[in-house]
């Protein structure tokens, strides 16, 4: 069994049809007995009814064994928003310009996709944002023959904050070399070059920074600037780049509640501490637990899942009693008589194993396949095991069998 045919077996399964029902019906649903990595498979399972997903959870680890999941089931690509890591009002912290850039380029797709999976985490929303209705005032939009004075780029390349350097080699650079404008944008992967015949634009291409070689020829680019860090714009959450209908699943509420509650406490000692005629006051720069929660609500359909109850929030519940992957301790023998105890019930039980040597590992040390020992062997990397007895399946992990840390890829 591949994940494209359990995925399809928990979309087609009653428990879903009911789920569908309830979040068209109610404006708040809980899911209660949902554990691992099943929760995934429910979230890639509905991307075929909303064109847009917004997962929130609890830290930026949570969202990467999210994301990381969400990879392996579905085929389409999840955007994940993440926190830069910055201490408020710390000016003396060197940040990690690699998470400005993942946070910009994901701003720019969420705006330009129209069918998309986003996940987030409550330390990435802690983070305000540019407005949506300042990206297209900020951002440079070029097509190949448009008549543009070269000079009068660099200076709105300066203005946004790119730097002009010899050869452009991350983003945030620009460099000029006759008729041709090089721009490693804060978005995309590959700098962009851009070849002028005069003050025409002749040719854009996405290249290689290392090798100079071309990438891909393109009709128009969109270059923006840093849109998590604009100078002097009143700031919004990320919640505010999607509209009423798309479907939020919230993972763990009462933690994101908690995360953001004791973040903004500690912003607000911060900025009690630094210059305050210098800096702006944290209701400018960052989302308490209130106001996240009060736009949460604002949402048409909202999905609590987690192995918490939701006290704050009155939802629809619906119980999908779905069990955790038991603890083996790395005992095989243990393992064996899981499968056997399984296959007695009708259970398959599907094991991910990180590589092919884990698998190997495995086929020798379970042995034959049989009616009474059913199991399956499949290289796959997946967060959490589960069983879910309504699909006759037990899925569980080589990490979790061995007790060893998952690391998403």
């Amino acid at each position: 069994m591949i994940f494209s045919d359990l995925r399809s077996s928990v979309q087609e399964s009653p428990s879903f049809s009911t789920l569908l029902k309830a979040i068209a019906q109610h404006s708040s649903v809980q899911l209660k007995g949902v554990v691992g990595s099943y929760t995934a498979f429910l979230e890639a399972g509905l991307s075929s009814n909303y064109k847009s997903i917004l997962i929130v959870t609890d830290t930026d680890e949570n969202q990467w064994f999210i994301k990381s999941d969400l990879q392996v089931i579905h085929n389409q690509e999840i955007i994940h928003f993440p926190a830069t890591n910055h201490k408020p009002y710390d000016d003396g912290q060197i940040g990690d310009s690699s998470l400005l850039v993942q946070r910009s380029e994901a701003i720019q797709k969420i705006q330009d996709s129209s069918s998309k999976i986003v996940v987030t985490s409550a330390e990435a929303l802690f983070e305000k944002v540019a407005p949506p209705s300042q990206i297209n005032e900020v951002s440079i939009r070029i097509s190949r023959g448009d008549e543009i004075d070269p000079e009068k780029l660099r200076e709105q390349l300066v203005d946004q904050g790119y730097n002009p350097v010899r050869f452009v080699d991350q983003p945030g650079e620009f460099a000029v070399r006759g008729g041709i404008i090089d721009v490693f944008p804060f978005s995309g992967e590959y700098p962009i070059r851009l070849e002028f015949f005069g003050d025409e634009i002749d040719s854009i291409r996405e290249f290689d920074a290392s090798s100079q070689r071309s990438i891909s020829f393109l009709n128009q680019v969109n270059i923006v600037p840093d849109l998590t860090n604009l100078p002097d714009v009143a700031k919004d959450s990320l919640l505010s780049y999607f509209d009423e209908d798309t479907l939020v699943v919230i993972e763990h509420y009462p933690l994101i509640l908690d995360v953001l509650n004791k973040k903004y406490s500690n912003a607000e000692l911060a900025f009690d501490s630094s210059k305050k005629d210098q800096n702006k006051a944290p209701t400018f720069l960052y989302c308490n637990a209130e106001s996240i929660s009060n736009e949460l609500a604002a949402f048409k359909h909202r999905l609590f899942a987690g192995t918490f109850d939701v006290a704050t929030v009155e939802a629809f519940s619906i119980p999908l009693h779905n069990k955790p992957q038991p603890d083996f301790h790395g005992n095989f023998e243990l393992l064996k008589k899981d499968i056997e105890s399984n296959s007695e019930r009708g259970i398959k039980t599907l094991i991910c194993c990180d590589n092919d040597g884990q698998e190997k590992r495995f086929k020798e040390l379970l042995g034959a396949i049989q009616p009474q020992f059913n199991y399956e062997l499949r290289v796959e990397s997946l967060h959490e095991g589960f069983i879910a007895e309504e699909l006759k399946i037990a899925v569980y992990t080589d990490h979790q069998i061995f007790n060893r840390y998952h690391r998403p890829k």
